[in-house]
């Protein structure tokens, strides 16, 4: 059986995703990961959590990704999504500050699975992917597929006028 994690920059687009992905898989979302992106991950935890929270499916764990890019610095500019990534709707409310990174959580989750049995959903910057390929390749070459949700087709990009922020 097919069973899925969802590695989201939870903003405005990424609540949309996680509810249609818990809608679609339901009991097959195995956990929903928060990373850096639209906001730093200390916000994109917290509105994961508020997301999962209102769709009442708190059996599914969050599980912090990646905290910031590989090599360059992340700036929020809060043009897109606001500075929280949310608008800035959710004021301070269930915020926790320092929320570390656990990449190996996110292996052990789908070693814990059979080959080829776990999608991983990627609707945020790819830099947990990049982690999890870095540090533990034999996990992802256990994952049955990679789905990402990034680019421009017939557009800039929103990064630059050739890069998309989750490229």
């Amino acid at each position: 059986m097919t069973k899925y994690i969802l590695d989201c920059d939870t903003g405005v687009d990424d609540t949309l995703a996680i509810a249609l992905g818990m809608g679609i898989a339901g009991d097959k979302v195995l956990a929903v990961v928060s990373s850096y992106g639209m906001a730093p991950l200390d916000y994109t935890n917290r509105n994961t959590k508020y997301v999962v929270q209102l769709l009442n499916k708190t059996q599914i764990p969050i599980i912090a990704g990646a905290n910031k890019p590989l090599v360059r610095e992340r700036k929020y500019g809060g043009m897109f999504h606001g500075l929280d990534g949310v608008g800035n709707t959710l004021e301070e409310k269930g915020l926790e500050e320092g929320v570390q990174s656990n990449i190996e959580q996110i292996a052990e989750l789908i070693d814990d699975e059979a080959e080829n049995e776990v999608i991983l959903v990627t609707t945020g910057p790819l830099t947990t992917l990049a982690r999890l390929i870095k540090d533990y390749a034999k996990s992802v070459e256990r994952l049955k597929d990679i789905v990402i949700m990034g680019g421009a087709v017939t557009t800039e990009g929103n990064a630059s006028v050739f890069a998309e922020a989750n490229l």
